[in-house]
């Protein structure tokens, strides 16, 4: 947790600059200190109840816009202000894991201060462009920083259109969410994305993303999920994973059991998505082991080559995700059971019917989570299906459990890892076709399916 009760006299000093130009209050053009004077006013400092941190951007007076995965599966942030203002716990209104955005409110604070906004597509190669955030801040007042760099190239999704700016300022962790300004200091993107061995910053752009943000403030969050079971069976294997919610209510054991043949392991994780550590501050280090490395991770059972496996430990009250996952290569129907009830969590795109003709979206809801759609053809019908994202996807068409069409990184698309199948139906009847992604974060996709 932070504390923002100390305000740190550059932050303070200038957020009170405004510059007008035009009539506008923001920076004058090619003068970097101007424009930090009056944006950083604009960009909040978010952090989570697992410790971890990530930037947000005010829109109007009482909305934030972050990225998808800053927020997560919380239902709450907290939030403060270049000026040391602690605004507490927020709530989490809306996510959207197709395209990395998140909208936190509303907020009633009359000292949020709404960000310029400029036009992305205005936007030339070479431009130079500015990004302001609060990177890998850890500390009690973090502040925000701004870094200057050039627009490099544009791409983007293969499917829709949603344009990315790659820029080649470096987004480090933290600045997540944060914002991407024009010479001017007016919003032209959030941030978010690496890209490349180099990581340079992929960035979307802010003319497709607000009718997205709109659509988020106007249909809020949905907390559809399934009932509670202390059983479940699920088909599991290398990449396709099971995963839940728990909730601990007291000092309890936990017990979780994964019954398959297959090489499982199970792994206890915060809401978050991150390791669950016995932490102590004050710990001597140099005298004792350090989190979980005493007698290995407690959170996680691995204990068995193939077969059945079992977590067992002793947990503080809370919200937590179980995550079960096999290392073997064949998928195995695996029963998991657990003296606390599992909330799976809701995968609409499982067995739903895939529409031809138009752009459908589907979300990876966990690590190594995987789409079962179905597609009903005719025999003869000419099928092309193209599937990208900000996730790494990756395709397979089956017909009576048999394989007709696969693919992965067709070498196209928004990162180049777009796959795309093209097969002639054989006979008429219901198609499964599975997408996957090798990325190990709750991300979205698009998809889209071709018949002549």
């Amino acid at each position: 947790m932070f504390g923002f009760g100390l305000v740190l006299t550059l932050a303070a000093a200038a957020c009170q600059t405004q510059i007008e130009v035009d009539g506008a209050g923001f920076g004058s053009a090619g003068d970097a200190s101007a424009l930090f004077d009056v944006a950083s006013s604009s960009v909040v400092f978010i952090e989570t109840a697992d410790l971890t941190t990530g930037s947000g951007i005010v829109i109007d007076d009482q909305w934030i816009v972050t990225n998808e995965h800053v927020v997560g599966r919380f239902d709450e942030v907290r939030i403060g202000t270049s000026t040391g203002l602690d605004l507490g716990l927020q709530k989490v209104h809306a996510t959207d894991p197709v395209l990395d955005l998140a909208i936190i409110g509303p907020i009633s604070d009359d000292g949020l201060d709404p960000i310029a906004r400029g036009e992305s597509a205005e936007l030339r190669i070479g431009e130079e462009i500015y990004l302001l955030g609060y990177p890998d801040e850890s500390v009690e007042n973090p502040v925000p920083t701004l870094t200057r760099g050039i627009v490099s190239n544009r791409r983007s999704i293969a499917l829709g259109e949603f344009p990315f700016l790659q820029v080649d300022a470096l987004i480090a962790p933290g600045q997540s969410g944060g914002a991407l300004l024009n010479d001017r200091g007016e919003l032209v993107g959030i941030s978010g994305l690496g890209f490349g061995v180099g990581q340079f910053g992929l960035v979307l752009e802010s003319d497709p993303m607000w009718p997205r943000v709109d659509q988020l403030i106007a249909n809020g969050r949905t907390s559809a999920s399934e009932s509670g079971q202390t059983e479940i069976t699920y088909d599991i294997g290398s990449y396709r994973y099971f995963a839940a919610r728990i909730e601990v209510s007291g000092d309890e054991a936990l017990n979780v059991s994964a019954l398959g043949d297959a090489d499982l392991f199970i792994e206890l994780q915060t809401l978050g998505g991150g390791r669950v550590y016995d932490y102590d501050p004050d710990i001597d280090f140099f005298e004792e082991p350090g989190p979980n490395e005493e007698e290995g991770d407690p959170y996680y059972a691995d204990n068995v080559f193939e077969g059945n496996e079992l977590l067992q430990v002793e947990v503080e009250p809370g919200t937590y995700v179980v995550v079960v996952g096999s290392f073997s290569t064949e998928p195995d129907d695996v029963t998991i059971e657990s003296s606390v009830p599992m909330v799976a969590f809701v995968d609409a795109e499982e067995g739903a019917s895939l529409p031809t003709g138009e752009i459908a979206e589907g979300i990876f809801d966990w690590a190594n989570d995987s789409d079962r759609w179905n597609l009903e053809l005719n025999k003869g019908d000419q099928v092309t299906i193209v599937a990208d994202g900000i996730a790494d996807t990756v395709i397979a068409v089956r017909f009576d459990g048999d394989t007709v069409a696969a693919n992965d990184d067709g070498r196209f698309g928004l990162f180049g890892t777009a796959s795309r199948v093209s097969f002639t139906a054989k006979a008429e009847g219901t198609y499964e076709v599975e997408v996957g992604t090798f990325d190990v974060t709750r991300t979205g996709y698009l998809i889209e399916v071709t018949v002549e």
